[in-house]
C-alpha cells in the first residue's frame, strides 16, 4: 500500500487586513477550548508583514491568494451588492491549495 503524502486535517479560514485580529481570536479558541490539533491555515489577498509574522511563528502557514475578481472588474461593480472580495477567497478552499489534507474544516 502506498504511503500518503496528504496531512490529516486543517483547520483554515480567509482574512485581509481588516479581519486579522478576528483571525487570531478563531485560531486561539480552536486550539485552547477545543483542543484542535490539527494543521492550521490561512488564506488572504494581503496582511501586513508583522500579522504574517505572527501567524507563521505560532505555526500558522500562511497562503497569499490572488482576488478571484480581478481588481478591474472589481472597481468597475462597485455600488452592486456583491460580496467583500475577501470571502471570495473561499474558492481557494477546492482548490489544488488545499489538497494536501484529507480533511478542510472552514
Amino acid at each position: 500500500m502506498p504511503i500518503s503524502t496528504t496531512r490529516k486535517s486543517v483547520l483554515a479560514t480567509v482574512c485581509n487586513r481588516q479581519d486579522v485580529v478576528p483571525a487570531k481570536r478563531l485560531f486561539a479558541a480552536a486550539i485552547s477550548y477545543g483542543k484542535w490539533s490539527g494543521d492550521l491555515c490561512l488564506l488572504t489577498d494581503g496582511i501586513d508583514p508583522m500579522d504574517r509574522d505572527w501567524f507563521t511563528s505560532r505555526g500558522i502557514q500562511v497562503i497569499f491568494c490572488e482576488p478571484v475578481i480581478p481588481s478591474d472588474l472589481w472597481t468597475a461593480a462597485k455600488g452592486t451588492r456583491l460580496p467583500t472580495q475577501v470571502y471570495l477567497l473561499k474558492y481557494y478552499l477546492f482548490t489544488e491549495t488545499l489538497r494536501e489534507w484529507e480533511t478542510v474544516v472552514y
